[in-house]
């Protein structure tokens, strides 16, 4: 779902495309009556101030805790040294579309 939205953005506008550019988008994601996500709101530079803030749980890959002061790095280290596994082992794996 959120990679068709990004997707479909990108088709529709094919001469903003560029290979060494980098971005940073907020997606709030709710869920309906029968748990099905349904995509509210794409946000480009979203508010940073929470995921630096608190610590998190990852829900995904093997747990661990995400250290909000770890925020900037681990997003450095996706955008520009193409790291794809986080840094600090909690086991959150990114995805480059």
């Amino acid at each position: 779902m959120i990679r068709s939205a990004f997707e479909s953005a990108a088709s529709a506008h094919p001469e903003m495309h560029d290979p060494k550019s980098r971005a940073m988008y907020g997606v709030d994601v709710m869920l309906d009556a029968s748990f099905q996500p349904k995509l509210s709101e794409v946000t480009y530079c979203p508010d940073r101030g929470r995921a630096c803030k608190y610590d998190t749980e990852a829900i995904v890959g093997g747990g661990g805790t995400v250290k909000g002061r770890d925020f900037f790095n681990v997003v450095f280290g996706c955008l520009f040294l193409n790291e794809t596994v986080h840094p600090y082992g909690a086991g959150v794996e990114f995805k480059h579309f």
